[in-house]
């Protein structure tokens, strides 16, 4: 036992000669050590900030990119639709200049838009020159048209006729026209101004 008490006095003394040679080492080599860790730091802190920005503005190129896609998008959407509109009415007068009231209703009927059907008087063939009115319509109340439809719905609620103005309620002005055209401007429907002109007309 006392052998053994002498033996670890001399271990713990060889420790502590260890740990003392190296302190002063350890201490010296500390100091590198942050030097080097704090230098890193301050080298990275700067590019990070960079890249960070370059990251943010490139966010936001993409994001107003994407933007500007989806409104370029929307103008075609819509100028495709208006082209569409635009051709329809055209051949819906066509149509209805040769008293053809078959292929005005399917004209009609294919609108993107809506579908109506509307009965159109067929109109007089006639040749050398003639003036026949040219009927327009506007829509302007939109709120009044849909009151008329509703309160028509409710007087043809027991009745097997169908509600017209109904097939009007997207206030779609191209098909509107068309079925005042169609009817020589007898129709009667709230919330559109129907005018009239002349137009002057060459048959043969």
């Amino acid at each position: 036992y006392t052998a053994a008490g002498a033996a670890v006095k001399i271990v713990k003394a060889n420790i502590n000669t260890i740990k003392e040679f190296f302190k002063p080492h350890k201490a010296a080599a500390k100091l590198p050590h942050t030097n080097l860790c704090t230098d890193e730091k301050n080298r990275l802190s700067g590019l990070e900030k960079t890249l960070g920005i370059i990251n943010g503005k490139l966010d936001l190129y993409e994001k107003d990119r994407a933007e500007k896609a989806a409104e370029i998008q929307a103008d075609l959407d819509k100028a495709e639709v208006k082209r569409a509109e635009d051709q329809a009415q055209e051949e819906a007068e066509a149509a209805e200049e040769n008293g053809d009231t078959k292929k005005v209703e399917d004209i009609l009927e294919d609108l993107p838009t809506t579908q109506i059907r509307t009965e159109v008087a067929p109109l007089p063939r006639i040749t050398g020159r003639s003036k026949r009115p040219k009927y327009t319509a506007i829509v302007t109340s939109l709120a009044e048209l849909v009151a008329a439809a509703a309160d028509e719905i409710r007087e043809l609620e027991d009745s097997t006729r169908e509600p017209s103005l109904v097939l009007f309620l997207q206030g779609n002005e191209v098909a509107i026209g068309a079925a005042v055209r169609g009817t020589q401007g007898k129709i009667k429907i709230p919330g559109v101004e129907i005018t009239d002109g002349t137009t002057t007309a060459q048959r043969v």
